[in-house]
């Protein structure tokens, strides 16, 4: 895991560590009902622009997640769930 792709997720999703994974999953769910395409139903450019932030929003949230287990195995993350040093 580049932790490079980790700061990138944090910035896309609008987090600042440390976080814990209800922050993260609280966030997620912010977005995801801000960004949803059927919101946009009577703007063409706002639905398509809404799909392609979801689908960012969502990309991020999985390498965030998948960040966080390979850091939680290598013993980098403290047992609460919050992320620190990123």
């Amino acid at each position: 895991m580049d932790p490079r792709n980790l700061r990138h997720a944090y910035a896309v999703l609008g987090l600042t560590p440390p976080i814990t994974e209800r922050d993260l999953k609280r966030r997620h769910w912010e977005l995801v009902a801000r960004w949803r395409p059927d919101r946009f139903q009577s703007d063409p450019e706002g639905q398509a622009e809404a799909a392609i932030m979801l689908r960012n929003i969502n990309i991020h949230w999985v390498t965030w997640l998948f960040g966080w287990l390979f850091l939680l195995g290598m013993g980098l993350v403290i047992l609460d769930g919050s992320l620190y040093g990123w």
